[in-house]
C-alpha cells in the first residue's frame, strides 16, 4: 500500500513537471513569458535565443515557428511595454541560423554569424520606451547613429541621410552593406525628403462590414489574394493616407502577414496625408503590399513598368505606383536599396550655364551653405560655419514635382545629397543684382551672384 502511495505521488509530481514544461514550451521566463502566454498567437513558437536577468530593465528573445521569426524586447518592468519586429531578424527561409541576443539595462544587441552582422538598439526615455538603432556592423561596414544630433556615420567618414531607425521599422534584409549602397539611399532620400509622413492611426469600428482592398485608388487596379483581398471593419485597421474618398490602410491577415491597400468610401472618419509627389524611376524593383512584416513579393521587377516613387514609408521602403505587363495599375512598396531603381534625371544644361558662379547668401532661410562656389565643370565648394566642403553639382529638369523651375542637385564628399528647386534665377532690378532663389520643401532662401566663372 505504501509503495502504491509513493508511486502515485511520484506520478503526480511527474505530471506537474510535464505540465509546467508544456506550459512554457517557448523556453522563456519573466515579462516575455507573461507576454506570449497571454494569447494563443505564439503557441507554436519556441525561443531561438533568450536573454533575461531578474529585475533587469531590458529582456529580449527571438522566437520562431516553422515559417516565422520575430524579435521581442521588453522594457522596464513597470512600463508593461513589449516591442516586437519581424523585419529586425532573418526569417527561417533565409537559412541564416539562430541569432544571439544580449542586453544591458538600456540596450539590446542582435548577433548573426551567417552573414556576420550585429545591431545594437538603445532605449530612449519617454512614454513609449522606444529602442533606436545606435550601432551596426554588416558587410564589413560600421554604422554609428547619434540620437542627439540625428547623424549616422558610416566608417566614420560617410553620412547616411536617414531618419532615426526604431526596432519596429528596422530591416535586417534591406540594411545597406556597402558605401555605394549608402550613397544610393542618400540620392533617393534627396528626392523624397519632402514626400513622407505616413500616418499610422488605429481605427476600431466594430462593424460587421467587409470591404474589398485594392492596391490603388481604382476598383480596376490589381487586387491581392487572387483578386479576393478584403478587410473586416470588425477589427482594428490603421489609416495611413487618404486620396479623395479612398483610404490607405494596414490590417492584419495573420501573425506573420499584414497587408496595406486602399478601401473606398469607408466610415473611418479620419484624415491623413494626401500624396502629391511623383518621381519617375528608371530600372525596376520588386513590389510588396506588406513591407512591415512578411515582405512578401506580390510582383517581381520584370513584371512591372512605369514605376513612380511617391513617398517614403521608412528608411528602407518607398510607396510607388506602377503598371503590370498587361497594363493594370498597381500600388505597393519598393525597396530603396535596389540599386537598379534610380530617379529619372533629364539634364538642364541651359540652367546650369546660368548657375555657374559664386553665390553669397543674402536673405530667407539658410537651407544651403552661405557661399556656393559652383564651377563650370560641375565641381564646387560649399563654404559656411563648418569650413569649405568640396562637392559636385548638376541641374536637372523638374518635371516630376509640382511647381515650375529646374532643380539643383548638390553631392558632398561625405555622401550628403541635397535637392533644391530653383524658383528664381536672374537679374532683379529692385536690388540691382543677379539673384538665385532655392526652395526645399516649405523653406527657401536667396543668394546673390558675387562672381561669374568663365
Amino acid at each position: 500500500m505504501e509503495r502504491l502511495i509513493v508511486s502515485c505521488i511520484l506520478l503526480l509530481l511527474l505530471c506537474c513537471a510535464v505540465s509546467a514544461a508544456l506550459a512554457n514550451s517557448w523556453g522563456l521566463s519573466g515579462p516575455l513569458l507573461t507576454y506570449v502566454s497571454a494569447v494563443r498567437t505564439w503557441n507554436d513558437y519556441s525561443a531561438d535565443t533568450f536573454f533575461y536577468k531578474r529585475n533587469a530593465d531590458t529582456t529580449a528573445a527571438v522566437i520562431s515557428s516553422r515559417y516565422h521569426s520575430i524579435l521581442m524586447v521588453s522594457g522596464p518592468l513597470d512600463s508593461g511595454i513589449t516591442h516586437s519586429s519581424t523585419t529586425a531578424v532573418f526569417q527561417p527561409a533565409d537559412k541564416s541560423g539562430h541569432p544571439t541576443v544580449t542586453c544591458t539595462d538600456q540596450t539590446v544587441t542582435v548577433f548573426y554569424s551567417k552573414p556576420a552582422c550585429s545591431f545594437t538598439f538603445t532605449r530612449e526615455p519617454g512614454p513609449r520606451q522606444d529602442y533606436y538603432l545606435t550601432h551596426a556592423e554588416k558587410g564589413g561596414i560600421v554604422f554609428d547613429m547619434s540620437l542627439e544630433d540625428n547623424v549616422c556615420l558610416v566608417n566614420q567618414r560617410l553620412v547616411w541621410q536617414t531618419e532615426p531607425i526604431t526596432l519596429e521599422n528596422f530591416n535586417i534584409r534591406l540594411f545597406p552593406e556597402s558605401e555605394q549602397a549608402v550613397r544610393h539611399l542618400n540620392l533617393i532620400y534627396a528626392y523624397l525628403n519632402d514626400a513622407s509622413g505616413f500616418w499610422h492611426e488605429p481605427v476600431f469600428r466594430n462593424m460587421q462590414i467587409s470591404l474589398p482592398v485594392y492596391s490603388w485608388t481604382d476598383a480596376q487596379s490589381f487586387r491581392a489574394a487572387k483578386g479576393k483581398a478584403a478587410v473586416s471593419l470588425k477589427d482594428t485597421v490603421y489609416v495611413m493616407a487618404t486620396q479623395d474618398r479612398w483610404s490607405l490602410i494596414e490590417y492584419e491577415v495573420s501573425a506573420r502577414t499584414h497587408r496595406i491597400g486602399w478601401i473606398y468610401d469607408a466610415p473611418l472618419a479620419k484624415t491623413a496625408p494626401v500624396f502629391t509627389t511623383r518621381v519617375h524611376a528608371s530600372g525596376t524593383a520588386w513590389l510588396t503590399d506588406d513591407p512591415l512584416v512578411s515582405q512578401y513579393q506580390i510582383k517581381q521587377g520584370s513584371e512591372l513598368n512605369s514605376i513612380q516613387l511617391i513617398a517614403r514609408l521608412n528608411p528602407f521602403y518607398a510607396y510607388a505606383s506602377a503598371l503590370t505587363k498587361d497594363g493594370q495599375q498597381i500600388g505597393g512598396f519598393v525597396p530603396l536599396t535596389s540599386e537598379l531603381l534610380l530617379p529619372v534625371e533629364e539634364p538642364a544644361p541651359e540652367t546650369g550655364a546660368k548657375l555657374a558662379g559664386v553665390w553669397t547668401f543674402v536673405s530667407g532661410g539658410e537651407i544651403a551653405s552661405e557661399i556656393l562656389n559652383l564651377r563650370k565643370d560641375g565641381s564646387g565648394l560649399l563654404t559656411g560655419s563648418s569650413g569649405a566642403i568640396p562637392c559636385a553639382w548638376r541641374t536637372v529638369k523638374n518635371a516630376a514635382f509640382s511647381g515650375t523651375g529646374d532643380m539643383l542637385i548638390i553631392e558632398q564628399e561625405n555622401g550628403c545629397i541635397e535637392r533644391y528647386s530653383i524658383s528664381g534665377l536672374g537679374f532683379v532690378p529692385e536690388t540691382g543684382r543677379t539673384e538665385l532663389t532655392l526652395t526645399c520643401g516649405e523653406s527657401g532662401g536667396t543668394w546673390a551672384r558675387t562672381e561669374a566663372i568663365p
